[in-house]
């Protein structure tokens, strides 16, 4: 699981895939008295995620049916070795960019997001920076996984998307956001954070 988090909802995620190849493995061998798979996870996210905290709400070992595994990295690279994974799975990642594209934190600039802490998309250059910045990210992600998974493997890709003609500043996402950049922003003017790590935020 790339972006693995803290769980639950990786565990499940886990679970429901290895249900599904248990079934698949039973139906294509007759369900007649097979060697039990045996599955390898791994779970993977930025260094500083709770690793501690996942692996303390791993099921019980008497209950699990995979050896887990911690990979911190960032998955915009490698990180396992190649033709190494027969599945690999994200839900909700792809999402968070690898950086704030360089140019809406310059404040010289037309894409300048000042007080925004999402891509503004009443910005034109906002906009146009992030999609600059997702197509990097998504190319280099696309590139690692290549390599990682085995001839004929699996990769499971779930993420946020936009119907053809919904601005962003429509969707319930914006507007949470939007909550949380005023409350933000209130902070600084309190003196209890500064601006400058909103607007690079």
């Amino acid at each position: 699981d790339f972006g693995c988090s803290t769980g639950p909802n990786t565990f499940h995620v886990v679970q429901v895939i290895i249900d599904t190849v248990k079934s698949k493995h039973l139906k294509e061998n007759n369900e007649t008295s097979l060697v039990p798979l045996e599955f390898q996870v791994f779970f993977n996210d930025q260094p500083n995620n709770d690793f501690n905290t996942l692996f303390r709400f791993l099921p019980p070992s008497s209950e699990s049916e995979y050896f887990p595994v911690g990979v911190p990295g960032s998955f915009y690279g490698r990180v396992l070795p190649r033709n190494s994974i027969h599945i690999g799975h994200t839900s909700y990642t792809t999402h968070w960019v690898s950086k704030v594209p360089e140019s809406v934190c310059d404040k010289k600039s037309p894409a300048w997001n000042k007080n925004y802490i999402l891509c503004n998309d009443l910005i034109e250059e906002v906009t146009k920076a992030y999609k600059v910045q997702f197509i990097k990210d998504m190319e280099l992600y696309l590139e690692a996984r290549a390599e990682e998974l085995v001839s004929g493997g699996l990769m499971i890709i779930l993420g946020q998307c936009l119907p053809d003609g919904v601005p962003m500043y429509e969707t319930w996402q914006s507007h949470v956001a939007d909550t949380i950049g005023d409350c933000l922003m209130d902070m600084a003017r309190s003196g209890i954070i500064s601006e400058e790590k909103i607007e690079l935020f």
